[in-house]
């Protein structure tokens, strides 16, 4: 099986050391299945939904991957830098693409990932960018969950439920995951594919 982690900088592993991110760890920890997954990290540093609309093909459609990982929003959510927020409808909208041409390459599974928690930290937390993130991460749930081939991956209540200090999970900026964070994104998804793989 073939495995692509498409998304932004949690993705890509900004922050992180070299093989510290936790796709690099899912990836180690995938490797060692028999018989094995491989894993493709497809995350760019700073990516909303148009953006990787904009690069799918070459990222992920080539590959033909039997599994797909879903994670965009942080950016989508936020006006900071060069980036406009992307409004909700336009967000979803982008996702339902992301959707149907993972599955039209391939795919049988797409892990599709509501955002972490974020906190009120600058350069980019705010308490208007913290509930954003929470309407866009309610959107996915209501638009997406139960659809056929879609493993829904709430990341967001798994950090609220499992975790007992969820601010350790992010570096002072509020958004990235720390070493914690990226620990805890391995362990999270990797339970979500094993439970898929045995059914």
């Amino acid at each position: 099986m073939r495995l692509v982690c498409f998304g932004d900088s949690i993705c890509y592993g900004y922050g992180a050391r070299p093989g510290e991110g936790w796709v690099s760890k899912l990836a180690w920890k995938l490797a060692a299945l028999s018989p094995p997954i491989s894993v493709i990290n497809a995350g760019i540093n700073g990516d909303t939904t148009d953006d990787g609309l904009a690069r799918m093909r070459r990222d992920v459609e080539r590959h033909h991957p039997q599994g797909v990982y879903i994670q965009f929003g942080l950016n989508d959510c936020s006006s900071w830098g060069a980036s406009s927020q992307i409004s909700r409808q336009r967000y979803i909208a982008n996702i339902r693409e992301m959707l149907e041409r993972s599955f039209r390459c391939g795919a049988h599974v797409v892990f599709l990932a509501t955002n972490h928690p974020v906190e009120d930290a600058f350069p980019f937390g705010s308490d208007a960018y913290q509930k954003t993130v929470i309407a866009y991460n309610a959107a996915l749930r209501e638009q997406f969950w139960g659809m056929r081939g879609v493993v829904g991956v709430d990341i967001e209540r798994h950090v609220l439920t499992d975790c007992p200090s969820p601010e350790r999970l992010v570096l002072s900026d509020g958004v990235h995951l720390s070493r914690a964070g990226n620990d805890f994104y391995c362990t999270t998804v990797a339970g979500y594919v094993m439970r898929y793989l045995k059914g």
